[in-house]
C-alpha cells in the first residue's frame, strides 16, 4: 500500500484562510474527487469569500473540533425598501455600469482589464458576480455569452 502524506486534522480556521490544506476525512474527500463531486484543491473557502468581494457583505465561519458551519449571507435579498441605486449597487458595481455605459458592447474581460489598475484584487468571477446580483437590471448582454458583450438597458 503506497503512503500518503499526513494532514494535521486539528487545523485551525485561520490556517484554512490562510491556505492550508486539510481534510476531516480523507477518505470521504477522495471519493468525492474520483466521483467528480469536488475539485480537491482546497480553495473553496478563499473562492467562497471572494465571491462576496464588494457587495458590502461577507460570509462566516464557524469552526469546532469536527466541523464547519458557513454562514452565506442572501446576496438577492434587500432588506432596505429604499430603490434608490447607490442603495442596492456597490462601488464596484458603480464603476462597472460607468465603464460600461462608456464602452458600449464591453466584455467581462475588457472590464477587468478597465479596473485592475484600480483594484488589484479583482477578478473575472467577482466582475460576472456583481453583474448577476447587483446589476442585472441595468445591463444585458448583446450576443451570445462568448462573443457578446455588455450594454445599459434603455
Amino acid at each position: 500500500m503506497g503512503s500518503s502524506p499526513i494532514l494535521c486534522t486539528k487545523t485551525t480556521l485561520k490556517d484554512i484562510l490562510k491556505g492550508v490544506q486539510t481534510y476531516r476525512n480523507e477518505r470521504l474527500v477522495h471519493l468525492l474527487d474520483k466521483l467528480g463531486y469536488i475539485e480537491n484543491f482546497g480553495t473553496d473557502i478563499p473562492r467562497t469569500i471572494e465571491a462576496y468581494f464588494g457587495t458590502g457583505r461577507e460570509p462566516s465561519f464557524y469552526d469546532s473540533e469536527n466541523f464547519f458551519i458557513v454562514y452565506l449571507p442572501n446576496l438577492n435579498y434587500n432588506n432596505n425598501s429604499n430603490d434608490q441605486i447607490n442603495d442596492q449597487i456597490s462601488d464596484i458595481g458603480l464603476e462597472i455600469l460607468k465603464i460600461i455605459q462608456n464602452n458600449p458592447g464591453i466584455k467581462v474581460q475588457g472590464i477587468f482589464d478597465a479596473l485592475i489598475g484600480s483594484h488589484s484584487n479583482i477578478t473575472l468571477d467577482i466582475i460576472r458576480n456583481v453583474i448577476k446580483r447587483e446589476i442585472k437590471r441595468y445591463v444585458v448582454l448583446k450576443g451570445s455569452k462568448k462573443t457578446g458583450g455588455y450594454h445599459i438597458m434603455k
